[in-house]
């Protein structure tokens, strides 16, 4: 308890505005790593749009549609599997088309001002960030007491490791954006209620709108405003309910335009949509949200778990059950006597429903944390406070201490060392497609062939190179075949002149290297289907059990020696030259085991804290 003594004894000297100063700037040189990462993944993908697209006249996305990766119209899918766009297993319907004008409105802001200034692109994104952990410090100042509670939230907010992919990769600045409008509409919904100032009602619903122009994640503070009416708000409770229906109707009329312009998801696991999917979205959501909750306060990262075996991804859940259990123990007192806390801790668990539309992920947790934080300043506040008066308190009240002692370690200590790295590993994920990106020919010729790459490990490695090369306005293939995303071992042989056949026992589209373009159930694939573009015809000979191909057909509409095909596979960190077999025979391609997936992982997250402390060359 002394960080914590300490801290109350500096914080409440601190004024509320000068407190929420502190923590912005805080927030800044905690994420100034984040200068230093460039671009990755999908920052070529507005790069490139804002640039014309030139190689790829198949993509037509506008400025302010920078966010919709394919809307599943028939053409465009025959136009994109034409040249490699996505992959030949990707469903018919797949679209996966975000609505969010404003952001990519805010991108097309930094590249007109400074197109070749990518670390002004990232300052840009670290002030939001300031903003953000500004706004979110004077919400709980509106609502924790006393004063070094709220500014301890504000801290813990700030400081708050989450949030470092955020920051650091510019394609996803929409996350602080959303979540920084979403403060802003509880700031202006709280001063229109407990202050009877009707004028803040009209801008809350303003700041509503405007934050689901940035991302659609700003529909999760609606949670807070239910919340808000729930423990905050005064009054007879249809009258509380009554002023919730502005916000409704903003969403309502946001959706119906949204979908009426052909923006959502489908064909794809790696989004569900609850409107269009309910019964996939509500199996995800029994996974899914206990996930998030327990990363958000007990700090891995959940992307993690996707790689777990099954063996050990039980224990995972085991163990994160029983924390969970723990905690909600250890929280009771506090929101049994605190309405502020139930008001977060009610916001915070509605909140991370719609997140529960994607893989668990640390960039999903941005505004899940406005209330997990201002719940965990309240309980450490609280079990400060109770341990300054009782000097013989109960065994619970020892317990919870110690569970007080461990989150104070985990996000006062760790979480701020933890946040720079994590503002920074973003760059070596982005090293990881530039390394496949520059190990593919980039000679002229290239334009008039196709490259056919064996195997990808994952969509990531291969899924943004198209755009990749668009934008750094490299040459771009005729096409750019992926026949298999995975790392596990291949079987190939050579029937005859102009076709391949692959085997991968265990199937295509397998988790978690196929998430992207992973196909949903009810659109499974079956044992005889075509699928024909020009210049290939895939067959898939036979499937597993769930309808993911395992034996595959490919017949080219020429001999596999002829010169216009360039063989890759990927090997040692970067594609390589692949030696077919000779008609009649075989090869095989060995597997990328579990262990080397996971120390790829591992150095994402530990080289960042080398290079920080690295000297620099004498050269």
């Amino acid at each position: 308890m002394r960080l914590l003594s300490y801290l109350n004894l500096r914080l409440t000297r601190l004024s509320p505005r000068r407190a929420a100063l502190l923590f912005a700037l805080i927030a800044c040189a905690l994420t100034a790593t984040s200068v230093g990462v460039g671009k990755a993944t999908d920052d070529y993908y507005w790069s490139a749009v804002f640039r014309g697209v030139p190689g790829l006249p198949e993509v037509t996305n506008g400025i302010l549609d920078t966010f919709s990766f394919g809307k599943g119209e028939p053409d465009e899918h025959s136009r994109y599997l034409a040249r490699g766009i996505i992959p030949w297993w990707a469903d018919a319907q797949w679209r996966i088309a975000f609505w969010r004008p404003l952001s990519s409105l805010s991108h097309y802001v930094d590249y007109r001002l400074w197109p070749d200034h990518t670390w002004l692109m990232h300052v840009h994104s670290m002030l939001l960030y300031a903003a953000l952990a500004y706004a979110t410090t004077r919400l709980y100042q509106r609502h924790l007491n006393p004063r070094w509670m709220a500014a301890l939230a504000g801290l813990l907010f700030a400081v708050d490791s989450a949030h470092g992919l955020s920051v650091a990769w510019l394609s996803n600045r929409n996350a602080i954006l959303s979540a920084l409008f979403g403060v802003l509409v509880l700031l202006h919904h709280d001063r229109w209620r407990r202050d009877s100032s009707p004028l803040h009602g009209v801008l809350a619903c303003a700041s509503l709108l405007i934050g689901l122009l940035c991302g659609e994640g700003t529909v999760a503070i609606g949670g807070y405003l239910f919340a808000h009416a729930c423990f905050i708000d005064k009054g007879a409770w249809s009258k509380r309910i009554a002023v919730l229906l502005p916000y409704l109707a903003v969403v309502v009329v946001w959706r119906a335009v949204y979908s009426s312009l052909g923006y959502g998801v489908t064909g794809t696991i790696l989004y569900t949509d609850p409107l269009s999917d309910p019964s996939g979205f509500i199996q995800n959501a029994v996974l899914f949200f206990p996930i998030l909750l327990y990363s958000h306060f007990a700090c891995p990262d959940p992307i993690y778990t996707m790689l777990f075996p099954g063996s050990w991804f039980a224990v995972y859940v085991a163990v994160m059950l029983l924390v969970l259990a723990v905690l909600a123990w250890a929280f009771l007192p506090v929101l049994r006597q605190n309405p502020a806390a139930r008001f977060y801790g009610a916001g915070m668990l509605l909140a991370a429903i719609p997140y529960c539309t994607s893989v668990p992920q640390y960039r999903l947790l941005t505004i899940v944390g406005i209330g997990g934080m201002g719940l965990l300043g309240a309980f450490l506040g609280f079990t400060y406070e109770s341990a300054a008066a009782d000097a013989t308190p109960p065994t619970g009240a020892r317990r919870r201490r110690m569970v007080a002692q461990i989150l104070v370690f985990l996000h006062l200590i760790v979480s701020p060392m933890m946040l720079p790295v994590h503002s920074y590993s973003m760059k070596y994920v982005g090293d990881i497609v530039e390394r496949g990106n520059d190990s593919i020919p980039s000679d002229t010729g290239i334009t008039k062939d196709r490259v056919v790459i064996l195997n990808a490990t994952g969509d990531i490695v291969y899924a943004m190179i198209p755009l990749m090369r668009s934008a750094l306005g490299q040459p771009f293939p005729q096409a750019f075949w992926v026949l298999y995303s995975g790392n596990r071992e291949l079987f190939v042989s050579r029937p005859d002149a102009q076709t391949l056949e692959i085997t991968n026992p265990l199937g295509w589209m397998e988790q978690p290297w196929s998430f992207l373009f992973c196909r949903l159930p009810h659109s499974a694939m079956r044992a005889g289907q075509v699928i024909q573009t020009e210049g290939l015809t895939v067959t898939v000979l036979s499937v597993t059990p769930d309808g993911r191909p395992d034996h595959v057909r490919f017949q080219f509409s020429r001999p596999l020696e002829d010169a216009s095909f360039r063989w890759l596979t990927w090997r040692d960190g970067a594609y390589r030259p692949f030696t077919l077999p000779p008609v009649g025979g075989s090869v095989v391609i060995p597997e990328l085991t579990i262990q080397s997936a996971l120390e790829q992982l591992v150095a994402s997250q530990v080289r960042p804290i080398r290079d920080l402390f690295k000297r620099p060359s004498k050269d």
